[in-house]
């Protein structure tokens, strides 16, 4: 970015926005942090790189707000956070509680959630994924980004 802007405001502009503009998500919570941590070190040494010193805690904590709502723990499959969609998926079991292969208690009920067993992403019991559109200011949730936002 350094070849491409001439004063500190632009550099600062550009560099924003391109944290504003790209988005990962994480299924494990531990390698969620160190993606988090290396994007915000890449900030500071591309900062002091051009400048010959530390961003100020204000800047670094605009930058951290960006990367903390565009990097973010899903499941991919699901769109919703890990483990949300089926919360009695950690019960313990008893011995009249067996859950088949076909996913389906031992006295014939489903305990799977509607869109696991439907196959239909939009239907799962989860908590959906919500990104910020940093040109609207406003959240959405990942799905809604998904084919075109028609979902």
């Amino acid at each position: 970015m350094k070849e491409n802007t001439t004063t500190a405001e632009e550099w600062l502009t550009w560099a924003q926005r391109a944290f504003e503009i790209v988005y990962g998500f994480e299924y494990q919570g531990d390698n969620l942090l160190l993606a988090r941590e290396n994007l915000l070190y890449s900030y500071i040494e591309y900062y002091y790189e051009r400048f010959g010193q530390e961003p100020s805690t204000s800047f670094l904590r605009k930058i951290a707000r960006i990367i903390s709502w565009n990097t973010w723990q899903m499941d991919g499959l699901k769109c919703v956070v890990p483990g949300s969609c089926k919360p009695e998926e950690n019960r313990q079991l008893t011995l009249f509680d067996y859950l088949g292969d076909d996913g389906f208690c031992a006295d014939g009920s489903s305990d799977q959630c509607p869109g696991y067993a439907r196959g239909d992403i939009t239907l799962h019991t989860g908590i959906y994924c919500r990104i910020m559109d940093w040109r609207a200011k406003r959240s959405q949730t990942f799905l809604s980004t998904m084919k075109g936002g028609g979902l």
